[in-house]
């Protein structure tokens, strides 16, 4: 059995494909709006999160200036109280240091007349012991500078191996050194056993010298025992072979050998012990500096004090002189103690103030530092919580995009490989009506199942504009209609008064009479036309057939209310006769009898109606609806044109 070419076929493409379109147009712009709706939702939470986090941080930050502002207010309102206090105290102080003075000055000048007399005496007395001290003093620097030539033989002799070593142990190369002046600080013990240290110093750093190993070694075998020894083995290996010019190149290289290990030696062992020496040599020259100083201070100081006591006996000529100077010196230091009092409290006021202003400051931009890098962090969380959402919903809309045109191209390419498909089945039955197939053109031999009347345009690619449809390869294609026996061999035209569609619907009724008379064998064929408008003159070039064979159209073109009754009701006795006959239980159709039934084959009869309900009487409306529902079957076939706007008919038909 052929495959589905028939009119239903074609109308099931066009309407396929402007359906498709519209169903594609829908669910795209759905799943767009979706993703839009979607995508808008994300944003407008977004910013309404983004405002919320931003109205609490602006509110967290308000807590803390307001907190901060307090905080400096309490600490001002302090620094002024206490300020207020300093500024109260300071005349009052002043007050008590005159009264002190003034009793200073009586208590002076009675004291010093009760000490003058123990004073002289122990004024010589002093000065015995203070001779006394000194003179030890001079004696324990002294000993220390014995002790520090003492350290400068014990590094030379340490040394023995490095004579340049030995070089830096005087104080002549000391001297060359920048190690700075001595400490002046402290009393005269202080200097003297800053010279002690020094000592230690540098027995600690001879120490340290004598530990590497190659310079001990040295330090008992110097340089000329070692060059000694090297030239008296010279000598006794030129001695101890018989006389001649080699043995005495052999000594002659033993004893450049022998300094050439010295340099060696010397250079290369002296490299790594060059820092400690250097350390020592500064050592020793502070410690000479030191023992200097020590020595200058003890003079220096021996002589103030010597002056000290000489002057303080010359002071007491005038004793109410010292009584006076005494009471100034008191107002004069008292006062400048309570002005560097009086500074310092304040400055101590001024540093309490900042000391509590600082770190509320620091505290204060830390806090906001914390709370906008939190805030900072919650925003980045929701710009990603954004970005997370607004890249799923654009994931999931590029997801129903893909599924959307992958169902598009799959529908749509089989609409257009199945029209393509009609047409090729289509196109060696139904060729065009042109004069070199007239000429050409002979009976058929067999009976053919289809006839093309026509197309239908479906302009996808407008329609998908229309509609907004963004899917590919939307197209305009032209789908072939045709009736095709015996399931799509029935077709009605409807036109509502207009002339134009009328005539293209008598128009395509004529075509397909022809189109079905010259597709099929002679014989197989009958034909009743009905024409009560046009009284037959819409299908007059079909009457050429009666003068040959009248009975291919039924005698003659009907136009009558009772004409047409007749012949509808013989066509129903056919369709019973066929059932009866025929069909019966075995047939489905006319065409499975056909195909058993060979030459006594049925012929098929087709019902061609134009104007439609005109002279159709109640009865002839009810026989033509009996042969539309059954007529198919028993190889009757409808082809009917149906004008909205003609009357005359019965009155259920009238629009």
């Amino acid at each position: 059995m052929r495959s589905r070419i028939g009119v239903t076929k074609g109308l099931e493409l066009a309407n396929g494909l402007a359906e498709a379109i519209r169903n594609f147009s829908e669910r795209d712009q759905k799943a767009a709006k979706e993703m839009r709706t979607k995508t808008f939702a994300a944003k407008r939470a977004f910013e309404r999160e983004l405002g919320e986090e931003k109205e609490s941080l602006a509110a967290s930050l308000a807590i803390k200036d307001t907190e901060l502002s307090e905080s400096k207010e309490h600490a001002e309102r302090r620094h002024a109280a206490r300020l207020e206090w300093i500024e109260k105290a300071l005349p009052a102080s002043r007050r008590q240091l005159s009264k002190r003075a003034e009793a200073l000055r009586g208590k002076t000048a009675s004291d010093l007349q009760v000490t003058a007399v123990t004073n002289k005496v122990n004024r010589q007395r002093s000065l015995e012991r203070l001779s006394e001290l000194y003179e030890g003093l001079r004696m324990e620097l002294g000993e220390c500078e014995q002790a520090i030539k003492k350290l400068e033989n014990k590094c030379r002799a340490a040394m023995r191996g490095y004579p340049r070593f030995q070089r830096k142990m005087t104080p002549t190369y000391g001297a060359s050194l920048k190690v700075g002046p001595p400490d002046d600080s402290g009393q005269t013990p202080d200097f003297l056993e800053r010279v002690r240290s020094g000592i230690e110093e540098g027995e600690q750093s001879l120490n340290r010298f004598k530990d590497n190993g190659i310079a001990r070694f040295l330090s008992f075998f110097p340089w000329w025992v070692m060059l000694l020894l090297g030239w008296s083995s010279a000598i006794y290996l030129s001695g101890l072979w018989a006389e001649g010019e080699n043995n005495w190149a052999l000594a002659g290289w033993v004893a450049a050998g022998t300094v050439l290990l010295i340099v060696l030696v010397q250079f290369c062992t002296g490299g790594g012990a060059e820092p400690a020496v250097e350390r020592l040599a500064e050592q020793l020259e502070k410690t000479r500096l030191a023992s200097r100083s020590c020595s200058e201070r003890i003079s220096m100081r021996f002589a103030e004090e010597q002056a000290q006591l000489i002057a303080e006996e010359n002071s007491e000529g005038n004793r109410w002189d010292e009584a006076d100077a005494a009471a100034s010196r008191l107002r004069e230091e008292g006062g400048r103690s309570i002005d560097e009092k009086y500074s310092r409290v304040n400055a101590k006021n001024d540093e309490m103030r900042d000391r509590i202003v600082g770190p509320i400051d620091a505290l204060h931009e830390k806090e906001v530092s914390i709370l906008q890098a939190e805030s900072a962090d919650r925003i980045s969380v929701l710009q990603k919580r954004h970005e997370a959402t607004v890249e799923a919903t654009e994931s999931s809309y590029a997801e129903e995009r893909s599924k959307i045109e992958e169902e598009w191209s799959a529908l749509v390419q089989s609409i257009y490989r199945d029209t393509d498909g009609l047409k090729e089945a289509l196109s060696p039955l139904t060729p065009a009506w042109d004069q070199k197939y007239l000429e050409c053109w002979q009976p058929s031999t067999e009976l053919h199942d289809v006839a093309r009347f026509g197309k239908v345009s479906v302009a996808g690619d407008r329609l998908a504009e229309e509609l907004e449809l963004e899917l590919p390869d939307a197209r305009a294609i032209d789908i072939p209609m045709a009736l095709q026996l015996p399931c799509d061999g029935s077709i009605l035209f409807e036109t509502d008064g207009d002339v134009a569609g009328r005539e293209a619907a008598i128009g395509s009724l004529n075509n397909i009479i022809l189109r079905l008379l010259a597709t099929t064998p002679p014989g197989k064929l009958n034909f009743t036309i009905i024409d009560p408008v046009g009284l037959g003159e819409n299908f007059a070039g079909v009457m050429h057939l009666a003068d040959f064979e009248d009975s291919v159209i039924n005698g003659r073109i009907w136009t009558q209310r009772g004409q047409i009754e007749e012949k509808l009701g013989e066509l129903n006795e056919h369709i019973e006769k066929v059932i009866q006959m025929y069909l019966r239980n075995e047939y489905e159709t006319i065409t499975e009898y056909n195909e058993q039934a060979g030459n006594i084959a049925e012929k098929y009869h087709f019902l061609v109606i134009a104007d439609f309900p005109a002279s159709f009487s109640e009865v002839a409306a009810k026989r033509l609806q009996s042969i539309a529902m059954s007529g198919s079957r028993c190889g009757i076939y409808t082809l009917m044109h149906w004008d909205h706007q003609q009357t005359g008919g019965p009155a259920e038909l009238m629009p």
